[in-house]
């Protein structure tokens, strides 16, 4: 080698190692202000990809009224945000009206991980919703013994309950009309999202109901995770930590079990994209199988869906004929031009399109496979006894392709709540991440449409209805009841008379 190549090499090592330490030296600030051209600039190119790649646009709204909610929300970038104060308050809010549950605006990467590291204040309550009424769950203070579990909150602030809820569903994405995922979300994120949406306070009042009715109005600190009492919260999360660890990996994504007596299994399946869910199917039916156990619970509240060769799976051991997973699967285009520069992993998801799609008629790439295909249901390992599937809003995407399926099959019951996922369909398949130039928010949109096999058409916009609703009420609140598993055990019991 050269005295000379080696001064090239010897530069460029330079260069990169100047550049990576300009990276590393890169920092997050919260309450930067973005000025409205630059927020103009972002927002164009939100709603330019939106309306050029997203495949089911006009599903739900017409195009005058979604022209006229992208020109609204533009118009009132007026002055200088912050880039969550864009998010929550323009983004979100226009997302929410494509009533497309895969299209949502996140956080930039950086903010990500300055959040983790941050340990955000926020409001110090968590809050269940159902129905109209939000109840309190816990304080997220050791130190609060005021606000008590079933406690209803009427207001924060001065804001009334109901106007909370509209304006929180407001910046939360769903399928059509199926609200019932927000009513969860809500429930799972309250203090957060009431950071987000409303601001941060050092005190809130609170006004609420007792639990014999009466009404008061009380103050109550935000909650400060970095304050003392967070030794004992570290503490406590080291423990579940600890614990997680040792019952295995895989036990949040799935789990099996088989009741004391063996009249009855139970599969949670929190999800289709991890957990080893081959092996764990195969051996839980296998075991169903030598066992003979004649009740099968599957348990899909939490699952908000993934790949659908793993939903489809699940469908093969339980499905009682031949099925169709889609009667249409299509993409208004075969390419992410012209914004590759805006989208995360450009060249992946480009071959994505090449490998799955091709051009049927008109203008639309088709997914012949999911489109054609009839799947058998298995014959080793196969389960036809009663089967009860347990349903709410988090049932979504892939997990309400399972349902669609089973749903009207012999000795199978759907229990619990309407799913999340659409009933007639919604969009996926492939859903990459926009990065916007300057705020560096990142849209994630799916760019094919899943027209469901035989769903149905009258209840278009919503949600697989449960063969048997079970709700939520203040009883199982106030005594962490499980209803809906309740439910089933009740049916089981009948069954076996």
């Amino acid at each position: 080698m050269t005295r000379n190549s080696c001064h090239v090499i010897s530069f460029f090592f330079l260069v990169f190692v100047l550049m990576s330490c300009s990276v590393l030296k890169k920092t997050y600030t919260p309450l930067k202000k973005y000025d409205s051209t630059s927020l103009k600039k972002d927002y164009d190119v939100f709603r330019i990809i939106i309306e050029r790649k997203h495949p089911s646009l006009y599903w739900y709204v017409s195009k005058s009224h979604m022209d006229s909610i992208f020109d609204t929300y533009r118009n009132n970038i007026t002055d200088s945000l912050t880039d969550q104060e864009f998010l929550w308050h323009i983004l979100s809010p226009v997302a929410h009206e494509v009533r497309c549950g895969h299209t949502t605006v996140r956080k930039s990467k950086i903010r990500e991980r300055w959040e983790k590291k941050a340990k955000l204040s926020m409001f110090p309550l968590s809050l269940k919703l159902w129905n109209d009424t939000l109840a309190v769950v816990r304080s997220l203070s050791n130190s609060d013994t005021l606000f008590k579990r079933g406690f209803i909150i009427k207001s924060i602030d001065g804001v009334p309950d109901s106007e909370m809820i509209r304006t929180m569903k407001q910046s939360l994405s769903l399928d059509g009309y199926a609200e019932n995922v927000n009513t969860v979300r809500i429930s799972n994120n309250f203090p957060l999202l009431h950071r987000y949406i409303f601001g941060l306070r050092k005190k809130y009042q609170v006004e609420y109901l007792d639990l014999n009715g009466e009404r008061k109005t009380d103050s109550v600190a935000c909650y400060d995770p970095m304050k003392k009492d967070s030794v004992s919260k570290k503490r406590l999360k080291t423990q579940k930590t600890q614990v997680a660890k040792s019952k295995g990996r895989n036990e949040k994504h799935r789990k099996f079990s088989v009741d004391s007596t063996g009249t009855y299994a139970i599969l949670s399946v929190n999800t289709f994209s991890n957990g080893q869910l081959r092996s764990f199917f195969r051996k839980s039916f296998k075991e169903i199988e030598e066992r003979k156990i004649e009740h099968v619970v599957i348990d899909i509240r939490s699952n908000g869906g993934g790949k659908v060769s793993l939903s489809t799976l699940l469908t093969k051991y339980v499905s009682r004929v031949p099925f169709k997973v889609a009667d249409s699967v299509y993409s208004t285009s075969r390419t992410l031009r012209p914004f590759w520069r805006h989208t995360q992993h450009a060249i992946l998801n480009e071959a994505f399109f090449y490998m799955l799609s091709y051009r049927k008629k008109g203008m639309r790439h088709h997914i012949s496979r999911l489109e054609n295909k009839t799947y058998k249901p298995k014959e080793k390992h196969h389960y036809s006894g009663n089967l009860y599937i347990l349903t709410h809003g988090p049932t979504f995407s892939a997990s309400t392709l399972f349902c669609n399926v089973l749903k009207g099959q012999e000795k199978v019951k759907l229990i619990g709540e309407e799913s999340g996922g659409g009933w007639y369909g919604n969009s996926g398949i492939i859903i990459p991440d926009f990065i916007l130039p300057n705020t560096k928010l990142r849209l994630r949109m799916p760019l094919f449409r899943v027209v469901q096999s035989k769903h149905s058409p009258d209840r278009f916009g919503k949600g697989v209805p449960p063969d048997v609703q079970v709700g939520y009420s203040m009883d199982a609140l106030l005594k962490g009841r499980d209803l809906k598993m309740e439910k089933v055990i009740e049916l089981i019991k009948t069954t076996n008379k």
